[in-house]
């Protein structure tokens, strides 16, 4: 029979029918394109033992416009397996058809019609009487001449001396904005990862006879641009081989309760554990292909271990291959959590047929997570002993800064196996956060209560007094724990501040860690990310920014900077081989209109006397070059270092003066010109100040509050 004639005899079916459960999604379509390779290549081993020289080549061809953007045209996809014979075309015409032999559903093919206009096959194969055919046809849903989506364009016999399949993939005609869905095919690295991520154990089993060598290559105007190749050295080594068994689970028969089953499930565990590994994980198999993925219990995605290795967990089962077990694409288990069930159990209005009784069989999620996790600690000691000390860890530093066991027990879990205590106590707070904030709810609930209150009713005052006992219980206990996560982490930062003065780190300490430490570079959320309060306290409620270029920065997002200069003004600001307009204040702040604060930091060694004219002249652009929405007047400039000698600063400005508390300098006032002929000159206060003396003070304005909660006062980590 020929190939037309086996689609004409085919029953035809709906584009409905087929599309409707489809995913859209292109790696997925890829990921089957692929998959189907290499099982064309595993039918082709059992049919010729000799076969060794498996091979997968997909081109990827993009175009390139005069500005070289380029773009997605099309994909192939060849390999040399066995080839569309004859019932491999039967089935391939037939919806739902999982004849294959891989516990196939039958349904992978028709991703294709959704991610691409067309897939054009290209096949050669060897027929029962050894003779080589050659078959051409389309798959696609546009100018389709049946319902099949299939158009045979010739058949016949072939001149080649053994079997392959060519699959050429090409984009739907689209908007441009559409069209880079595609793009992700552009990097054939990324198509390199998706597929070792995709099929580890195709090519890490040792009881794979036959593994292919895979070549990406990518042509950009059908021209050759570069390759990359698959080998086993991508893949991480298996280093121990495990099982764990999991019990079956049904409904009892008076549809009150869970019980297990005498079946028991048995799931192979092949582990991995390297540097090289991207992530801690399990990755539960379908038929060899990735699926889905389960944390380990006792390590986050980026824990390391010793040498900094992480563990990769391999999950392969009969249960897991078998296609009623899983969705139609693949990627997600039938399998449910025991609560959905027990769920299920409750509702009273469920009717008996709901139940299955039938021998239905329920392997639980927990159930499986639970013995791998298990399994996990057995086969890497190192996993449960890190665990122990990360628990220490944490509860000295619970201990020290009075957390409460709530957020303890939710911080433990998620908690880097190696995070450093300032990790930690990041942590803890965040999950205070989120606490307190239901607290805050609960307050502005009863508050509401108390709003809504009538007057009319006789027992209103009872409400009252009822209403209020709640909120006086409730906000002390808010405000308390606020107040202590305050000031726990001010001394936090006050001793890393004093560390880093002390050169108590193990690196070099620069002018950017200071920096930091006062602000984080480039954030512009002063109240939250800021530690300008050692400085002053009002500072943490201007607006702001941190290392941002002059002609970058934006208030309320009007451009501070003018983008538009006279010709005079384009020559001084680009003059002497300097690009004023891209300076970079280390803090700029605006605590109202015309004003503005200007803060500069330097190095610990650094003679901070010859940095005067820094904020001076970060005060002249900003007064002559700022657009009309901003006419700064009255500045404020903090130059911040440790090595001061009075003696140059007012050598080179004689009008600094002592500062009241004998250490630092200020300068009353020094006029800042406008050089334009309608604007006013300016006027710049400004202090040189040591780290020493802002610890010193930072530290005495959170003494009492410190003392206060109880805590240690002083700024040495016990």
């Amino acid at each position: 029979m020929s190939y037309s004639e086996i689609v004409k005899n085919i029953s035809h079916i709906s584009e409905e029918d087929i599309l409707k459960n489809t995913k859209n999604d292109i790696f997925l379509a890829f990921k089957e394109a692929v998959s189907n390779s290499l099982e064309a290549i595993k039918s082709k081993k059992k049919l010729q033992p000799n076969y060794e020289r498996a091979s997968i080549v997909i081109s990827v061809y993009a175009k390139s416009d005069t500005a070289n953007e380029e773009s997605f045209d099309y994909m192939i996809i060849k390999d040399n397996g066995i080839g569309l014979e004859t019932k491999g075309f039967q089935r391939f015409c037939q919806y739902m058809n999982s004849s294959k032999g891989y516990n196939n559903k039958g349904t992978g093919r028709f991703f294709l019609l959704k991610s691409f206009k067309k897939a054009k096959y290209e096949s050669s194969y060897l027929d029962e009487n050894g003779k080589y055919y050659d078959v051409y046809f389309d798959f696609s849903i546009e100018n389709r001449a049946n319902d099949l989506f299939i158009n045979i364009i010739s058949e016949g016999e072939s001149s080649k001396t053994d079997s392959e399949t060519s699959l050429m993939l090409l984009p739907f005609d689209c908007d441009k904005e559409s069209i880079r869905r595609y793009n992700p095919f552009l990097n054939i690295d990324a198509i390199k990862q998706k597929i070792i991520d995709n099929f580890l154990l195709e090519f890490i089993l040792p009881s794979n006879d036959i593994v292919p060598y895979i070549v990406i290559n990518k042509f950009i105007n059908n021209t050759f641009s570069t390759t990359v190749e698959i080998t086993l050295n991508d893949f991480p080594a298996i280093d121990k081989v495990d099982n764990v068994e999991v019990e079956l689970n049904k409904i009892n028969y008076d549809r009150k309760c869970i019980e297990k089953t005498n079946d028991i499930v048995n799931f192979k565990l092949y582990s991995a554990k390297s540097p090289d590994i991207k992530k801690n994980e399990v990755i539960l198999t379908c038929n060899n292909q990735k699926t889905e993925t389960m944390e380990i219990q006792d390590l986050l995605p980026s824990d390391k271990l010793s040498n900094d290795d992480r563990i990769l967990l391999l999950v392969k089962s009969d249960y897991l291959d078998d296609a009623q077990n899983i969705n139609n694409e693949r990627q997600k288990f039938n399998f449910p959590k025991r609560s959905e069930i027990e769920k299920k159990i409750r509702k009273q209005t469920i009717e008996q047929a709901d139940f299955n009784f039938s021998g239905e069989t329920y392997l639980f999620r927990e159930d499986l997570e639970k013995k791998i996790n298990k399994k996990v600690g057995d086969m890497y000691p190192e996993v449960k002993e890190l665990k122990i000390k990360k628990s220490d860890t944490v509860q000295k530093l619970k201990n020290r800064f009075l957390i409460s066991n709530s957020v303890f027990e939710k911080v433990i879990k998620k908690l880097d196996i190696n995070a450093s205590p300032e990790d930690v106590l990041v942590e803890f707070y965040k999950a205070e956060a989120e606490i307190l904030a239901k607290k805050d709810i609960e307050i502005s609930n009863k508050i509401d209560e108390v709003l809504s209150i009538n007057t009319s009713d006789n027992s209103y005052l009872d409400k009252i007094d009822d209403l209020s006992k709640q909120l006086v219980e409730l906000i002390p206990i808010q405000n308390r724990n606020n107040l202590a996560q305050y000031i726990a982490r001010r001394k936090l930062v006050l001793k890393t501040f004093e560390n880093l003065l002390h050169q108590k780190t193990p690196f070099s300490i620069k002018e950017k860690h200071l920096h930091n430490l006062f602000l984080v570079k480039n954030r512009d959320n002063i109240y939250e990310d800021s530690n300008l309060w050692m400085l002053n306290e009002d500072f943490i409620y201007f607006t702001g920014k941190s290392e941002e270029r002059l002609c970058d920065f934006k208030i309320n997002g009007l451009n501070v900077f003018k983008s538009h200069f006279s010709e005079e003004e384009e020559r001084y600001l680009n003059s002497l081989g300097e690009n004023r307009k891209n300076k970079r204040p280390d803090i700029l702040l605006f605590p109202e209109e015309n004003k503005c604060i200007i803060i500069e930091f330097k190095n610990i060694d650094v003679n901070v006397a010859t940095y005067l004219h820094q904020i001076n002249q970060y005060a002249y652009w900003l007064r002559n070059f700022a657009t009309e929405h901003f006419e700064f007047t009255q500045f404020y400039g903090y130059l911040i270092g440790e090595a001061i000698e009075a003696r140059d600063v007012r050598a080179a400005d004689g009008e600094f003066k002592t500062m009241y508390s004998g250490v630092g300098l200020y300068r009353p006032k020094k006029n800042i010109p406008c050089d334009s002929d309608e604007g006013k000159d300016g006027e710049l206060y400004m202090e040189i100040l040591p780290y020493e003396e802002l610890l010193k003070r930072a530290s005495i304005r959170n003494k009492i509050f410190i003392e206060k909660l109880g805590l240690d006062t002083s700024t040495e980590q016990k």
